[in-house]
């Protein structure tokens, strides 16, 4: 059986390489060339436009904006396959008690893509404690895009994310009563396979997610269905997350 190959460090070398047409002509596109001193691999034909900001970036910003704020947190999750990148932070005391005993915290989200799918900035999602599965709600709770990188705007850029950061606990306690809703109502075996028909997950998610169940509240499937797809550790079973969570909180 062929292993298949581990992703690099999100803190290798990056740089933009110029490309040619076929005549040897400048194309008006450029290549991102991860470790160029090394395996030099491209992960991203980009425009022009394209601003190249290294992962290591990424992390000092959002490090001194959580320590300008403050806040306290825990470094929980390091995401890279080559092209995108997540770093999240827990805030360990930006959080909200859903039912007793049962509380979920806030994550700041550092995002950053280096083939153009994803631009730096900053996602609020969040976790449930007592078995840490990841919720993507920042449709929910927010972030920032940050546009200015490098130049003079840069520094007001800071000054509106911290704003929105220390004001994320204001947001979350918006969404409880929507999360406590979900453990009131129960889910029939009809409605469970509409939730697999609607949010389209894989089979074989759906097969993990169905075994899994044991409390067949909204909120018991609304879990279990996050954490397997928070196991997978997958940017393609984040997008699936979202989708997940958007089907519960958002109106159907």
């Amino acid at each position: 059986m062929i292993k298949s190959k581990p992703p690099p460090s999100p803190y290798v070398p990056v740089e933009l390489q110029p490309l040619q047409t076929v005549n040897g002509k400048a194309s008006s596109r450029q290549a991102v060339i991860l470790d160029p001193q090394g395996e030099a691999t491209e992960v991203g034909i980009v425009s022009p436009e394209y601003k190249l900001v290294k992962n290591s970036e990424v992390v000092q910003v959002a490090e001194d904006l959580l320590n300008s704020t403050g806040m306290p947190v825990e470094n929980h999750q390091t995401l890279f396959n080559g092209k995108k990148f997540r770093q999240r932070y827990l805030l360990s005391q930006t959080t909200g008690e859903v039912k007793v005993g049962d509380v979920v915290a806030v994550t700041l989200d550092a995002v950053n893509g280096y083939d153009g799918s994803t631009t730096f900035g900053l996602e609020f999602n969040a976790i449930r404690l007592v078995c840490s599965n990841g919720m993507m709600l920042s449709f929910m709770l927010g972030g920032f895009r940050f546009k200015h990188w490098g130049s003079q705007n840069f520094d007001r850029e800071m000054r509106v994310a911290a704003r929105q950061l220390t004001r994320v606990g204001d947001r979350l306690h918006m969404v409880l009563p929507m999360l406590t809703e979900l453990t009131h109502k129960r889910m029939k075996r009809a409605d469970i396979q509409r939730f697999f028909a609607e949010t389209n997950l894989p089979i074989t998610t759906q097969a993990k997610v169905f075994n899994a169940i044991e409390d067949d509240t909204r909120w018991g499937v609304y879990n279990d269905a996050t954490s397997i797809l928070t196991d997978q550790k997958r940017f393609s079973a984040e997008t699936l997350n979202r989708r997940v969570s958007q089907y519960f909180l958002l109106p159907n």
